[in-house]
């Protein structure tokens, strides 16, 4: 009995998801044979290539000519796509032969330590994101988030988004690289781990191409969202006959045990816990089977993942200290309903056990402990362990703001090699605080940040705006707080209040003042849902003031500069703690690094152009000839202007290292022409004279004028004669 353990996209790449390495462990010591795959990883992989952008190419193209032939452009989608696909296509062979260089660079130290050359890099990423986006729209695709305007929350928007090829890039991904390794392998059964949202139709779109194909392989799906939309799942016949043969719910080792034990036994799956299936009388879900004791299971394997393969220079191994969360209290969080059982802490020797062969059998130094929240005596035991081990390894985790967070303890901390906290400070009023059900205060919270900030440990908290019944004046408090607080707090985000399935709040929406819920069919496969509240902000003025924390007041933060140079909301336990362990011993907590980001350097201005100058035009600028006026339609877009576009044929100019859009007058394209790096701008302004009959007194003002403003632009080189 073969097991093939399948991590779909979309998801983060720069590291493995733990649920595929903990399932292996397991099987593994109870004699399954078992391989495990991160296609996620892999689809980026493919994506970001050289190959795949150019293939793109016809298919932007065609699009493009598309909306060329229209004789009007409306308002929004329509305008905006007309810009996407025109950049994308102008873009797309340039950006080819640049991706492949910028995936190395995050997998180089070299560049990868360089917040200048990593922002390059990852520039390059998300513009080749752009480039497929287009060629797939209206779907966005980038790193982690996925967007597929076809797929509403209804099933019926479901079914169409796994099956529209035009608007799935992984539809083609399956058919060329996934299927046809599943069928040389011929699993028995293939289990496929859905942990986030953005990866809902990835995979169900793989498990409907698996169904399709009348592969004999059993097709389980699990994973936190697996749990969270169970009540939905089972609401639809359909996906048992169409996308899968069965579900586990919540905690995975032992239902899965249990299920390839069943189907290799020709058995009954009712005596598999906690799984949902199908027979002739219908759709059934077995019972939930006490989680397995934590201290009996393996250290995780992640044998068969290509480590080298995430974007980063060294690996970053997921680990857990414990499942559950000890608090279980917070009315907006659904975390912890994917365990389906209480707190259960691994012992301090067995985690420092799981590190040490990790660290040996794949050379990690870098951990990032997934728990809800290690609990101050469990963080105090690991930390004195790894310390009695002598150890030298750097981790990250999740904590919750406890007054037992003393600073001795935050500096033992330190010492044990926990380089970055996060945090939920969530709100800094306490009445506010006791709706949530935080079990803390703003004191105490602010003590505690403070302990972890001094203790010389990265801390980062999080907040959120709009809680039910949370008002105006109550929300600025912790805008005023956020303000005032860099002397505690090294980085934060801030969001708007997003009410989520499997949270407290939702199971008693009275009870937190919401007096409307929009959770019909019509939303019933998204995890999060609308609502109305009977008092405090809404959903607008929350996510406003979340928008202005973090594009206004982060700007009092010494740190802000370096975040966005290295990319660091891609992944909070990723890019951070490997500056941080990296810069440990020349730069501690990155001090010199974000100073010399922050100093303000006078920008230096090029030569000016003179008569004498001999410009050239820089390589790979595009000029191009189109039947809109695209900066036009781009002051629409901005302007959010219900305005038709009509045909207004235009010269653009797009400079590829910048995405900037000039559109020249018709004389400055005439100028430009000319800019071959053979002619002197007074020989330029001669012969444009002779074609209009003026004196070339009369043009060489303008010309050079013009061509200033393009060495500006990064569009012309400024040569001088002998030069």
């Amino acid at each position: 009995m073969k097991v093939l353990l399948l991590f779909p996209p979309h998801f983060t790449p720069f590291r493995p998801y733990l649920a595929g390495p903990s399932l292996c462990a397991y099987l593994k010591e109870k004699g399954i044979e078992v391989i495990q795959k991160d296609f996620n990883v892999e689809a980026y992989h493919l994506m970001l290539s050289e190959k795949y952008l150019k293939d793109l190419k016809n298919t932007l193209e065609q699009k493009f000519a598309l909306f060329e032939a229209k004789n009007r452009l409306q308002p929004g989608i329509e305008q905006r796509t007309y810009n996407n696909i025109y950049m994308a296509k102008a873009m797309v062979g340039i950006l080819a032969g640049k991706v492949e260089a910028a995936k190395n660079s995050l997998r180089s130290e070299e560049t990868f330590y360089s917040p200048s050359e990593l922002s390059h890099a990852r520039d390059t990423l998300d513009r080749a994101f752009s480039v497929i986006s287009a060629a797939y729209a209206p779907t966005s695709v980038s790193f982690a988030p996925l967007d597929m305007p076809a797929f509403t929350g209804s099933f019926e928007s479901l079914l169409a988004a796994t099956m529209i090829q035009a608007e799935n890039p992984f539809i083609q991904l399956y058919q060329d690289y996934l299927t046809p390794y599943i069928k040389e392998e011929k699993p028995d059964v293939i289990g496929i781990t859905i942990a986030a949202e953005s990866q809902l139709i990835p995979a169900l779109t793989l498990s409907r191409m698996l169904k399709s194909n009348d592969d004999k392989a059993h097709v389980c799906i699990g994973g936190h969202v697996v749990t969270v939309l169970s009540e939905a799942i089972a609401n639809h016949n359909e996906f048992f006959n169409e996308f899968f043969d069965s579900a586990i719910l919540h905690e995975g080792e032992l239902p899965l045990l249990k299920l390839v034990e069943a189907i290799e036994q020709n058995t009954t799956l009712e005596n598999v816990p906690n799984l949902m299936f199908r027979n002739s009388d219908g759709i059934h879900t077995t019972n939930a089977a006490p989680p397995l004791d934590i201290n009996l299971l393996p250290t995780p394997c992640f044998d068969g993942l290509n480590l080298n393969a995430y974007f980063g220079p060294e690996p970053v191994l997921p680990l857990l200290s414990s499942r559950g969360c000890y608090w279980n209290n917070c009315a907006f969080c659904g975390h912890t309903l994917g365990w389906g059982g209480p707190y259960q802490p691994r012992d301090e020797e067995k985690v420092v056990d799981d590190i040490e062969l990790l660290a040996l059998k794949y050379g990690a130094r870098h951990f990032a402990f997934c728990d809800e929240g290690i609990s101050p005596e469990a963080i105090s035991k690991l930390s004195d362990e790894i310390m009695k081990r002598g150890l030298l390894i750097n981790c990250s985790t999740n904590i919750r703001l406890e007054k037992q967070f003393t600073p001795a303890l935050c500096r033992k901390m330190g010492r044990a090699g926990f380089h970055f906290l996060s945090m939920g400070f969530e709100s800094c009023c306490d009445r506010v605080l006791k709706l949530m059900v935080k079990g803390t205060t703003k004191n105490i919270a602010t003590e505690v940040c403070r302990n972890v900030y001094e203790a010389g440990i990265w801390n980062h908290a999080y907040f959120m705006m709009g809680f039910p019944g949370e008002t105006l004046s109550e929300a600025k408090e912790t805008v005023d707080f956020l303000i005032s607080s860099q002397d505690r707090i090294r980085t934060f985000f801030v969001e708007n209040f997003n009410l989520g399935k499997g949270s407290g709040i939702y199971r008693n929406p009275e009870k937190y003042g919401i007096t409307k819920i929009n959770d019909g069919p019509e939303t019933e496969f998204r995890l999060g849902v609308l609502y109305s509240v009977k008092s405090g902000l809404s959903d607008d003025q929350a996510r406003s003031l979340a928008h202005y924390c973090m594009q206004q007041v982060s700007t009092c933060y010494e740190s802000t500069n370096l975040l966005e140079l290295i990319g660091y909301r891609y992944d909070k336990d990723f890019m951070l703690p490997l500056y941080l362990a990296h810069f440990e011993q020349s730069d501690p907590l990155l001090k010199t690094t974000m100073r010399l980001l922050n100093r303000k350097t006078d920008k230096q201005t090029a030569a000016g152009i003179t008569r004498n100058s001999i410009p050239r035009l820089k390589t790979n600028i595009v000029i191009e000839r189109i039947n809109y006026d695209l900066s036009a339609i781009r002051e629409n877009i901005i302007r959010s202007e219900d305005s038709v576009a009509l045909p207004n044929p235009s010269t653009v100019i797009i400079e590829p290292s910048s995405l900037s859009l000039i559109s020249p007058p018709d004389r400055g394209f005439e100028f430009l022409a000319l800019c071959d790096g053979n002619n002197t701008v007074w020989e330029i302004a001669s012969r444009l004279a002779r074609k209009y009959w003026l004196n070339p007194e009369m043009i060489v003002g303008e010309c050079i004028e013009f061509l200033n403003t393009m060495v500006e632009r990064c569009v012309v080189e400024n040569g001088t004669i002998g030069s």
